[in-house]
């Protein structure tokens, strides 16, 4: 079974990248906005389950909330609460529609996880480096 169709890559090549390219040293990763269903239901699992810090809660016409690191400045998700958006069930999948965060160090994350499995939260994982 072949599993690439180019014969010019190897197995452990994934994604075609033109000749030469490479992002700008500038590029870097910003804010993640997300419609949600319910914000009170997804700033309570961002703050309380993920542990991001609640900064500002925006009401006037748009529900949004703003969050962030504990003592960091910077915003890294919004969530703003859309009519009609219905959350996604568990047996449903949304492809690469995902956000992710970089933990410091392997046992912050085996921490984390060990977090997770208190609640009774399933996930799923992988080396993004």
């Amino acid at each position: 079974m072949r599993v690439h169709t180019d014969e010019r890559l190897q197995p452990w090549e994934f994604g075609v990248h033109p000749p030469g390219y490479e992002l700008p040293h500038s590029a870097h990763i910003g804010r993640v906005r997300l419609a949600v269903s319910s914000l009170e239901k997804s700033v309570r699992f961002y703050s309380e389950v993920i542990g991001l810090a609640v900064y500002e809660r925006l009401i006037e016409g748009n529900p949004i909330a703003l969050l962030g690191a504990h003592g960091e400045s910077s915003i890294l998700l919004e969530l703003e609460e859309v009519p009609g958006v219905n959350a996604i069930g568990s047996l449903q999948r949304l492809g690469l529609y995902h956000t992710a965060f970089l933990l410091p160090t392997v046992e912050d994350l085996s921490s984390f996880i060990q977090h997770l499995g208190r609640f009774g939260i399933r996930f799923g994982s992988a080396d993004h480096l």
